[in-house]
């Protein structure tokens, strides 16, 4: 028989009162890892093993510390969901990350890079790699974009390497990176409805994400009431944030609730003065007394990749 009580508070208000006291104090820290680089280059084939496929699988062996996510994964969500067109997805796409890797083996890639050259804040996060065979080429390609990401990237200049030898040029790769890479953990102010608002696409994507890793299984409301709980305010409209981190598959939805697809993954943020593991543990524990509805979803967790 289920000891699901409605009147019953979704979490524990002394719970509630500590993570939001953690915010007031700007106790919030964006780890140094929350890097989070997207990838573009030729589709993934059946029979064929694109540059951009080589360089996603070194990635999650050897670059466990940056978050890598192929391009297509978010611009589904953006263009069947959301209907932006492509030059908007474009502009959306650098909301949410850190660098955009573009690896031109295919026309699709040259169109990428192309759209991602038009503003110079797009160009600024743009790392290019191309084929050997094309470094002196007098062509648009070469005398428009190419040269506007070697002018003003910071990750420039263009990477020219043998495409079917792509991982050739790993450790330049990873070299590039640690101009987005942090040693020291950086204080993001989410004390207020503003600062939250305020705050960094991307980063704001990933608080949602913590907050689901510490209150999983969760729905929306739940989720919009926590956020409520924190500010006072109710104007929250997180519908994106949830379906990109479903896109990244970084959430699974189940029975309309959220849960954290890797459970080894550790927070994206830092919350001093709590023990996170703690906290996590008691909200468990509570499901387990009276939500036990979201025990079982709990227990479904475990076949998730």
């Amino acid at each position: 028989m289920s000891r699901y009580v409605p009147s019953r508070p979704y979490l524990p208000n002394n719970l509630l009162e500590k993570l939001k006291n953690c915010l007031l104090k700007r106790n919030t820290f964006l780890k140094s890892e929350s890097v989070v680089v997207f990838v573009c280059g030729a589709r993934p084939q059946k029979d064929y093993r694109s540059g951009r496929d080589y360089i996603m699988e070194y990635a999650q062996k050897h670059l466990k510390h940056i978050n890598f996510f192929m391009a297509e994964q978010i611009f589904s969500i953006f263009q069947n969901e959301y209907g932006y067109d492509f030059l908007t997805i474009e502009n959306k796409l650098a909301d949410y990350s850190d660098c955009i890797i573009i690896v031109l083996e295919s026309q699709g890639a040259y169109a990428e890079l192309g759209a991602f050259t038009i503003k110079d804040e797009l160009a600024e996060i743009v790392l290019v790699i191309n084929d050997y065979e094309f470094k002196n080429s007098k062509s648009f390609i070469n005398y428009g974009p190419i040269n506007k990401v070697n002018k003003i990237s910071k990750f420039k200049p263009t990477i020219y390497t043998n495409l079917k030898s792509i991982l050739t040029i790993a450790p330049e790769i990873e070299e590039r990176l640690k101009e987005v890479k942090r040693e020291k953990n950086k204080r993001i102010d989410l004390s207020t409805f503003d600062n939250f608002i305020k705050c960094s696409a991307k980063n704001r994507m990933l608080f949602i994400l913590d907050l689901i890793d510490f209150c999983s299984p969760i729905n929306h409301q739940e989720l919009i009431n926590l956020l409520i709980s924190f500010y006072g305010k109710n104007k929250f409209d997180i519908r994106l944030d949830l379906s990109l981190l479903e896109a990244l598959n970084l959430i699974k939805r189940i029975n309309k609730h959220y849960i954290k697809n890797n459970i080894n993954k550790n927070m994206f943020f830092e919350y001093k003065g709590i023990n996170e593991l703690v906290i996590r543990s008691l909200i468990v524990n509570y499901y387990h007394k009276y939500f036990r509805e979201k025990v079982l979803l709990l227990k479904e967790r475990v076949g998730i990749n």
